[in-house]
């Protein structure tokens, strides 16, 4: 019994047709990439920093203002918040 295999299209298979499928300027997808390195590095220090010293971070959390933490936790989400809502607005019309 042969099972048919559909044979993959040349367009389907380039690179470029790939990137072309890519939503934006692809410039914006190099900044995007940039953006996980710096800040995936900046956790990755943060995490090694928190495991060699634990004592000094759970001292130094002592000293945060949660009121301040709370504050602005909120003002990030709300403007995330407003920049979707003015962008699906943008686009509706």
């Amino acid at each position: 019994m042969t099972i048919p295999v559909a044979k993959a299209d040349a367009r389907e298979t380039s690179p470029a047709t790939g990137l072309a499928r890519l939503p934006g300027n692809p410039m914006m997808w190099v900044l995007v990439a940039s953006e996980l390195v710096v800040f995936g590095g900046a956790l990755i220090g943060y995490a090694g920093a928190r495991t060699l010293d634990p004592a000094g971070f759970a001292a130094a959390q002592g000293e945060l203002d949660r009121l301040a933490g709370l504050i602005n936790t909120a003002v990030l989400l709300t403007s995330g918040l407003f920049a979707a809502l003015a962008t699906e607005s943008a686009r509706e019309g």
